[in-house]
């Protein structure tokens, strides 16, 4: 269903924005990862966070937030502390594949801890509920990295 109304408060909005640029990190170290190491978790969990993106993506363009600042990897990211996770957790994952897992555990931990403050600070229905599934991706994205650590 539609929104009521499509004036979205501005945590609401900064939350999006947020979201939409973790993801984009997520993806993007994944696939450095892969690259790196050649294993299909990388991968398969890299493509999960492009669909993730996309989803929040759906919201932005659905409350009309302009999002051409969202940024990657190789340009930079928009939000300064994204940026900062971004350039620690590079750097930790290219010393070996055990501290990429880790970096991975360490992504998605952080996803979870964002997402449960973002759901707390809306009520709309249709943002709860994308939140909610990228939670749950993150959970099993958790959950992958530390099977794979054991």
């Amino acid at each position: 269903p539609e929104p009521q109304d499509y004036n979205l408060s501005d945590i609401e909005r900064s939350d999006l924005l947020f979201m939409r640029q973790e993801e984009q990190m997520a993806h993007d170290l994944y696939m450095v990862w892969y690259e790196k190491y050649s294993i299909p978790i990388f991968r398969n969990i890299a493509d999960a966070e492009t669909t993730h993106a996309s989803e929040v993506q759906f919201l932005l363009d659905r409350y009309q937030v302009p999002s051409d600042m969202i940024g990657n990897l190789s340009s930079g990211y928009n939000n300064p502390e994204i940026q900062a996770l971004a350039d620690a957790l590079v750097e930790q994952g290219a010393q070996s594949l055990t501290d990429a897992l880790k970096a991975g555990v360490a992504i998605e931990e952080t996803d979870i801890a964002d997402l449960d403050k973002a759901i707390a600070n809306t009520t709309r229905p249709d943002i709860i509920q994308i939140y909610t599934n990228l939670r749950n991706g993150s959970e099993n994205h958790l959950s992958a990295f530390t099977s794979q650590l054991s």
